[in-house]
């Protein structure tokens, strides 16, 4: 199987921003979308995932509130509204200068030797507290006004649209048919990340027979759209970490590729972290005969004193999984305009041409900071190893799997603590004692920078012998409490 590194670009972060400086030049022409795909070609990046839907459409519809009805509508659940300054650029191109965004760049893709996808979020619930929101659609107030969401026992999430009922899910088939016909995309992805709350699971026993139907349509859709354009639309998803719980969501991965309904699936974080352990050993040997592919947040580890990823980080995730059974990368999040490279987007193109393979990750400096799950169903646990709390005379053991070592590497392992320290904590890794020392690297050495724990955090780093997989135990002499812990793999 070919390696893949995918991307997935957000709808209106960066995007907005681009296209209301290209709709502002004085030659308009398709040729000045080219940058904002252009940026991948000469990195290990294969597919862009183009994120046309949210809440609304950024491309026309007549199924959904597009982005016109958006920069037109003057009022909003009874208030008074203007989205001009948002939507004035996809707006101006399109009614102007007859110029689609997504169906410039899924042809420029495809010119540059790489693969454009649509990417459809399928519950997005942003900014639920919101009396109006930018990117919200009609159909939420007549859904919210029907009973169509899951409901206020879920918070966050209570205003996801219930999949368990049928007017959902024609609304979201029939966009997908839509935006299929009008556009010639390599792929199509459902992502259900974007929420996986489809359905309110205490009340909704049938909620696996109604996702695998669903997805079950749209496969159908993909393979009839397929044929007519004379190439494979290739169908993925982005799931929840764990699958038993992405079954108790109503997502049942396993017989959906046993019965080959999808191509590639995403195992993912949510938002909150960039999960460290996701099983992908059990997705390898438990989902057969499709791309599993490990996917990377921006954020690294809420809350922190600095959240996001930096590319030593996203490697040293790429070095796990990739060893572990996963056939390929996915990074959510990391988007770039290319008429703003700022700090932040160099270090976007340096994990784009480092972290998308085995092989070129293990070459450079990669860490493996422990972090957490982020969601799981209502009633169910998350994978949490970290904060460790530790009175006198008390011992804890946590293993951290890195996937695999360089040869001729040197390793650190670095602890953070709120209370207490390796003065009073003896700690062994892999069975040999760590010798420590107070730590705070300098921003000049991004790859070394420390930020991840709480605020309070005092960090400690002792060399260890480079390993693929750490036994960490630790036996308190005084009360303590370890909230942070990373592996480094560096030059020796």
């Amino acid at each position: 199987m070919k390696r893949r590194f995918y991307t997935n670009i957000d709808i209106d972060t960066v995007t907005t921003p681009f296209l209301n400086r290209v709709s502002e030049e004085e030659n308009v022409s398709e040729e000045l979308l080219y940058p904002f795909v252009d940026i991948y070609k000469d990195t290990l990046i294969t597919d862009v995932l183009l994120n046309n839907f949210c809440q609304y459409s950024a491309t026309k519809s007549e199924i959904w509130n597009d982005y016109a009805d958006k920069y037109e509508q003057k009022t909003e659940n009874g208030v008074e509204v203007d989205y001009r300054e948002l939507y004035r650029g996809i707006y101006k191109l399109n009614a102007e200068y007859s110029i689609d965004p997504f169906d410039v760049w899924l042809r420029r893709l495809r010119q540059i030797g790489l693969s454009g996808w649509l990417s459809i979020r399928m519950n997005d619930c942003h900014s639920p507290d919101e009396t109006t929101f930018f990117a919200r659609s009609d159909f939420f107030y007549e859904a919210r006004e029907k009973g169509w969401m899951i409901g206020d026992k879920y918070g966050y999430f209570r205003y996801c649209f219930d999949y368990s009922v049928p007017e959902v899910r024609k609304k979201m088939l029939d966009y997908i048919k839509e935006q299929l016909w009008r556009y010639d995309p390599d792929g199509l992805e459902l992502d259900f990340q974007r929420e996986i709350t489809c359905f309110d699971i205490e009340n909704c026993p049938d909620r696996i027979e109604i996702m695998t139907d669903f997805v079950r349509s749209v496969r159908e859709m993909t393979e009839e759209r397929g044929r007519q354009l004379g190439h494979k639309i290739r169908l993925g998803v982005r799931l929840m970490r764990d699958i038993e719980q992405n079954l108790i969501y109503g997502f049942d991965i396993v017989n959906w590729a046993k019965e080959g309904l999808v191509d590639l699936v995403c195992y993912t974080p949510r938002w909150e972290t960039s999960d460290s352990d996701m099983p992908s050993e059990e997705w390898e040997e438990q989902v057969k005969g499709v791309e599993l592919a490990a996917g990377i947040e921006i954020l690294c580890c809420r809350p922190s004193v600095e959240t996001r990823c930096t590319p030593a980080v996203v490697r040293g995730y790429a070095v796990r999984y990739l060893s572990r059974g996963a056939d390929s990368m996915y990074l959510y999040n990391y988007y770039i305009d290319p008429g703003n490279i700022d700090s932040r987007a160099k270090y976007i193109q340096q994990v784009n041409e480092t972290a998308g393979s085995l092989e070129e990750a293990i070459k450079h400096p990669y860490r493996h900071a422990v972090t957490f799950q982020d969601i799981s169903p209502r009633g169910y646990g998350r994978w949490k190893p970290l904060p460790i709390k530790l009175k006198s005379g008390e011992n804890a053991a946590f293993d951290i799997d890195i996937g695999k070592a360089r040869d001729n590497a040197s390793a650190e392992l670095i602890l953070g603590f709120t209370s207490g320290s390796p003065e009073n904590i003896s700690v062994f890794a892999n069975g040999d004692a760590a010798d420590f020392t107070e730590t705070e690297y300098p921003s000049a050495e991004p790859d070394r920078r420390i930020y991840y724990g709480p605020d309070g955090t005092v960090y400690y780093r002792a060399p260890v012998k480079p390993a693929d997989k750490y036994r960490v135990e630790l036996k308190a002499a005084a009360d303590a409490e370890l909230v942070y812990a990373e592996i480094g793999i560096y030059q020796a």
